[in-house]
């Protein structure tokens, strides 16, 4: 028996990436078109169609969708997270600054610089190239802190009038942390009070609604929130694509930046068939005998957690981050330098046929004697016994202990 047990998917070969696509199109079982003219594939994301004739648009049907599960008024489908985030600091930026607003999607004064409040792990920091400077002349006030970005943090930085807050949930560079839902509402009101837009990165709002004991669905999330990016790839199994929502005066002018970015393709449907096929396996089926719910990952993750830690060997030699996962992915800090543990792992597999991880990202917080990769709970994982996690994990703790004992005692 050959497990593998983080659950990212690796790319599929093209006939199996085109195959899907038939496939998915297929689940949707989309009703026909009223009009005979229309062909169900986007031209430009159907832009130029008049709201009236949404009903002749798949892709405005798919937009529609989402922005009323998530109780938004409008959205916008996009190619990609790092584009609609972009959009949101200019928009912001520019209606900060007096430009913007409607039609015109910031036609009037255009601002030389503008701010914006994140956490110091946001995406837009550590993974986009300081795209935020090079194309938006715009600068981050940094929340620096090994928890998610709090009202008093926030406040602090009110006295410098940024333009936006953007607030990560999950916070996946914090293992999954997610904020306590009191502080959206505080930290809405701050942002109010300060003429300031609130932003919700929600690349993996989905995982979020694993959170709060399911007392909170992802529309009371996103009810604090001026505008919500998020994701169709990362836990929903879409080839590539996001979404930004807000009111619609907003979502208007995302689509004119959207064209000036130049993510108004000729046609995106290769993307959103996939897109909306997986959010609705993913987000709307779950619970009525489809699959895992994303509550049911959190809970497999945290059982998981649960019987690693109580196990003597693989407990002294693991930890993770945060110690109860909140949502369905979690840190998991190795108490071993890479080298140890990239050999630990091989013999592991090589003993009982299990792969413990795929990719390890380094050392823990700048601590070379700890490493740590992340791991997620999904279909691919989520039915694995738990005492099979138990047993590969000691077994690595076993293995890891005997090779630092050979290289301690050289």
């Amino acid at each position: 028996m050959h497990l593998q047990f983080p659950s990212c998917a690796p790319p599929l070969p093209l006939p199996a990436f085109i195959s899907k696509i038939s496939s998915d199109l297929t689940f949707l079982s989309l009703p026909p078109l009223p009009s005979p003219a229309s062909s169900g594939v986007d031209v430009y994301g159907d832009f130029m169609s008049p709201k009236s004739d949404d009903a002749n648009s798949y892709l405005r049907m798919f937009e529609k969708e989402v922005s009323t599960h998530l109780g938004m008024e409008d959205g916008v489908f996009m190619p990609s997270g790092v584009m609609a985030q972009s959009i949101v600091l200019k928009i912001a930026g520019e209606r900060k600054g007096g430009g913007g607003g409607g039609d015109g999607g910031g036609e009037g004064v255009h601002v030389e610089t503008s701010e914006f409040v994140c956490h110091e792990t946001s995406h837009i920091l550590v993974h986009e190239k300081d795209s935020y400077s090079h194309l938006l002349n715009a600068s981050p006030l940094m929340i620096e802190s090994p928890d998610p970005m709090s009202p008093s943090s926030v406040s602090s930085k009110m006295s410098s009038s940024p333009s936006c807050v953007i607030l990560e949930h999950p916070h996946r560079e914090l293992g999954g942390a997610v904020n306590p839902h009191s502080d959206l509402g505080e930290i809405r009101d701050i942002c109010k009070s300060g003429g300031c837009h609130f932003h919700l990165d929600g690349a993996r709002l989905w995982e979020a609604t694993g959170a709060y004991g399911g007392k909170h669905s992802a529309s009371d999330i996103c009810s604090h929130f001026d505008s919500v990016y998020v994701s169709f790839y990362k836990g929903l199994g879409g080839p590539a694509g996001a979404m930004l929502l807000g009111d619609r005066a907003f979502v208007e002018e995302a689509r004119v930046w959207l064209r000036r970015f130049g993510g108004n393709l000729h046609t995106l449907a290769p993307l959103w068939v996939g897109c909306w096929a997986g959010y609705r396996r993913n987000v709307k089926a779950p619970g009525e005998g489809a699959g895992m719910t994303f509550a049911d990952k959190a809970s497999k993750l945290r059982e998981v957690v649960r019987a690693i830690k109580g196990d003597d060997v693989a407990g002294r030699n693991v930890d993770f981050v945060p110690e109860v996962p909140e949502v369905c992915m979690v840190h998991v800090v190795i108490n071993k330098e890479r080298e140890i543990c990239e050999r630990a792992e091989r013999e592991t597999f090589e003993k009982c046929g299990v792969h413990i991880f795929s990719r390890l990202r380094g050392a823990f917080r700048g601590d070379a004697g700890r490493t740590y990769f992340e791991l997620n709970v999904g279909e691919g994982n989520g039915g694995v016994d738990t005492e099979v996690w138990r047993k590969a994990w000691r077994t690595f703790g076993e293995i890891a202990e005997r090779i630092q004992e050979e290289r301690e005692g050289l």
